[in-house]
């Protein structure tokens, strides 16, 4: 399916983003694409992006067997291109914060036996500050804020599925 080449962008457990040229600016084909890696086993979701011509993938499992599945998938083989940060050694901002992300996520669900997570306790914990703020007065500026960012939240979780 693809004429350019493909590579790894950028890798996370249980995320990729792949650089894919061809669908850049072109819908049909980051469609046909993005249907193809969603039929592999062990993808749960597919962003096709055609303002940058990526493709981002959240998966289970390992990246190594994966990766094999998706090059027949998609008829181009995937590149791995290493990443500036885990070069020279170090993670940059974005993964450090989202190891601590992923930390935190693991202790709340820990602490609340399953029953919680830290995207719901944000959750609770902005819609808290909103009203605190609104008994303040403050109506316009901060306590909207606040509701708009735990609406905004709850949305996102929403979509993302379970």
């Amino acid at each position: 399916m693809a004429d350019a080449p493909i590579r790894v962008a950028h890798r996370t457990a249980g995320r990729v983003r792949l650089s894919v040229p061809s669908i850049e600016r072109a819908p049909d084909e980051a469609r046909r694409m993005a249907d193809a890696v969603a039929a592999v086993q062990g993808v749960s979701r597919v962003e096709a992006r055609t303002a940058t011509g990526s493709l981002v993938l959240f998966h289970s499992g390992e990246w190594a067997g994966l990766a094999g599945q998706l090059e027949a998938a998609l008829g181009a083989a995937i590149e791995e291109v290493e990443d500036a940060a885990a070069a020279s050694g170090g993670a940059g901002a974005f993964d450090s914060t989202a190891t601590l992300v992923d930390a935190l996520n693991l202790a709340a669900r820990r602490a609340f036996g399953g029953r919680t997570d830290l995207t719901e306790l944000v959750f609770l914990g902005l819609l808290g500050a909103g009203a605190v703020q609104l008994a303040r007065g403050q109506i316009v500026g901060p306590a909207t804020t606040l509701f708009s960012q735990a609406l905004q939240l709850m949305t996102a979780r929403r979509s993302a599925g379970p």
